[in-house]
């Protein structure tokens, strides 16, 4: 993957990169230190630990993923940032935006940061089954790629409180040889569409 720099706040975000051995010990180990360093009760500790556990299984080579830890483990969310070296079509940046068990119009706002240029950020309120559950997503698209983030699933009420570190990581991300994209004709397209209500997000 494309060299991709990561700052995030260590008492608030655990990358989830095991090494070789028990991938078990090392959620285990890495809940224990996690706890001790920011003084998490047993309890958040236990909570960060199955969370980091479950996380385990969708690391990936092609993406970073990060759990993102609130306060006393009140809250804990996925972070996950891809980088494609590819520039995605119209259809591609619409389907990373938008998910088909959405149940509500996304909530669309433009953003800038030093590292990516110009942006888009999406917050989703989905439902599978009986399960409501809420999603932010980034999309940053360049001349000659593209990176995105995806926060969540988290609990609707929580995403406020992850999404200030989700933020900050964000705004602190460079992408080696990445080129921000100069048109913001899609960008303002796709903060248009998203005042529009229906089954899926087009422009």
């Amino acid at each position: 993957m494309t060299q991709l720099d990561i700052s995030y706040p260590e008492d608030l975000c655990i990358p989830i990169d095991p090494t070789s051995g028990d991938p078990e010990l090392w959620a285990a180990a890495t809940a224990d230190g996690f706890g001790e360093a920011t003084g998490l009760d047993p309890d958040g500790v236990s909570r960060v630990r199955a969370a980091l556990t479950g996380l385990m299984r969708l690391a990936e080579p092609s993406s970073r993923l990060l759990l993102v830890v609130a306060p006393e483990a009140r809250f804990l969310a996925p972070l996950r940032i891809t980088v494609s070296d590819d520039a995605l079509s119209r259809d591609e940046q619409a389907a990373y935006l938008w998910s088909t068990d959405a149940i509500l119009p996304p909530t669309a706002e433009l953003l800038e940061t030093p590292g990516l240029g110009a942006g888009i950020t999406v917050a989703l309120l989905q439902k599978q089954g009986d399960i409501q559950f809420a999603t932010r997503r980034w999309l940053f698209p360049g001349e000659n790629g593209a990176v995105g983030a995806l926060l969540g699933p988290v609990q609707p009420y929580g995403l406020a409180v992850v999404q200030p570190t989700a933020d900050a990581v964000i705004e602190q991300l460079h992408v080696e040889g990445f080129i921000p994209a100069a048109d913001r004709t899609d960008l303002e397209r796709w903060e248009a569409a998203a005042g529009r209500s229906g089954e899926s997000w087009t422009a």
